[in-house]
């Protein structure tokens, strides 16, 4: 569980609440939580999926491709010429939603996603004073 709030007072006071009715253990600031990375700096929180996104590439062998600007080549919900079955639908089915009869094309379509990750992994969204 995630608590978070400006009154660090209104935290500790969740926290002993919390406590006097689970067994819980209070792990301090965040720095990762459901796969992304947090940082605060004087009282400015970003958040990102660097490692999250490198996982990925590691799991797909994609750690050294070269990023792409564009998720989906631009003509790839027209193509009629769809290409031939993709023999191992079991990796597929790791990489997409697209399921019941995946071809090569989809593949290279679920790739492309991954390696337009890449060339965003760095990015961050950035919350607290003077950003809204």
């Amino acid at each position: 569980m995630l608590v978070g709030c400006q009154n660090p007072n209104v935290i500790t006071e969740v926290y002993e609440g919390l406590a006097e009715q689970l067994d819980i253990t209070n792990l301090g600031a965040v720095k990762h939580f459901l796969g992304y990375d947090v940082r605060c700096d004087k009282g400015i929180y970003s958040i990102q999926l660097t490692s999250y996104i490198e996982a990925i590439l590691k799991h797909f062998g994609l750690e050294d491709c070269k990023p792409v600007k564009a998720p989906m080549e631009p003509d790839y919900m027209k193509a009629d010429n769809l290409g031939k079955p993709f023999d191992n639908t079991t990796q597929y089915r790791s990489l997409g939603r697209r399921v019941s009869a995946p071809t090569e094309m989809d593949w290279n379509a679920a790739r492309r996603v991954v390696k337009y990750l890449k060339g965003t992994k760095e990015m961050q969204l950035v919350f607290g004073p003077g950003n809204g």
